[in-house]
């Protein structure tokens, strides 16, 4: 996220810890496992049902109203102080809270567990979750080793980036260098056939051949992340070469001529 601009208000680091969590249920005297599974996925719907109904199943499990209304009170406050905040601290990393209502559904997480949030109302969401595990290969016939693990998605991804304003300026990895605009679908053929000269001459090329007007695909190459566009003139064998975002004069040439000026 830092490496696209992202600023340390812009998401959260929150975390948790399965064998905290085992510790404070047992204190207040939760000690089956089955119990303490259940709860936990419990916790994963912290923030989205009701005290009420939150205190309510957890009294089902505990038979005790009592230490449920404790356990919501523990769940529900945020901390920022423990070994791993300190630890992230020194190396410069703030924006990080306990957070003991992250819960990672899966039961093989054995450890710490973090989840990232994105902080703007407009997109108030996890992006990013995983955690520790010590004995997840073992469920598959190997020896158990430690490791972390983590699952992120790029629709959640993008729309941080979206919302945020931190995909306006970048060019995409994928981006094109030349995207060829036909004139019309007659010319689609022989677009294809300039841009594998171009491929074949190491420049990235594309060939936009959408039944959409001119003026619409040159705005589309410019976010795109293209650097020119690539339109058909009326004289033999010769091609307009425009910069885009610059003021820059067309250029007007063989596909040779035109190769060499991009390289």
């Amino acid at each position: 996220l830092k490496a696209f601009g992202a600023k340390d208000e812009d998401f959260e680091i929150r975390v948790n810890d399965r064998r905290e969590m085992r510790e404070i249920f047992e204190m207040h005297n939760i000690k089956d496992p089955e119990a303490i599974t259940t709860i936990t996925r419990l916790n994963d719907r912290f923030h989205k049902i009701s005290k009420e109904e939150y205190i309510s199943e957890l009294t089902k499990i505990t038979q005790n109203e009592e230490s449920a209304e404790l356990v919501h009170e523990l769940i529900g406050a945020k901390g920022v102080q423990g070994e791993l905040t300190r630890a992230l601290s020194k190396l410069g990393i703030n924006n990080v809270v306990v957070d003991r209502s992250i819960a990672r559904g899966f039961d093989y997480y054995t450890g710490t567990i973090f989840e990232i949030f994105d902080t703007s109302k407009d997109n108030n969401r996890s992006l990013i979750g995983g955690g520790r595990y010590d004995n997840l290969t073992s469920l598959f016939g190997g020896d158990p080793i430690s490791g972390i693990g983590f699952g992120m998605g790029d629709v959640t991804m993008r729309d941080f980036l979206e919302t945020h304003g931190l995909l306006e300026n970048r060019v995409p990895a994928t981006a094109p260098t030349v995207i060829v605009i036909p004139n019309d679908a007659s010319q689609n053929i022989e677009a294809q056939k300039v841009a594998q000269e171009f491929r074949t001459a190491g420049i990235k090329i594309t060939v936009d051949i959408s039944d959409r007007k001119a003026d619409k695909k040159k705005g589309s190459a410019e976010k795109a992340g293209a650097k020119y566009i690539l339109t058909f003139t009326d004289g033999d064998n010769t091609f307009s070469l425009r910069t885009l975002k610059s003021k820059v004069a067309d250029i007007i040439g063989t596909t040779a001529e035109l190769i060499k000026h991009i390289k």
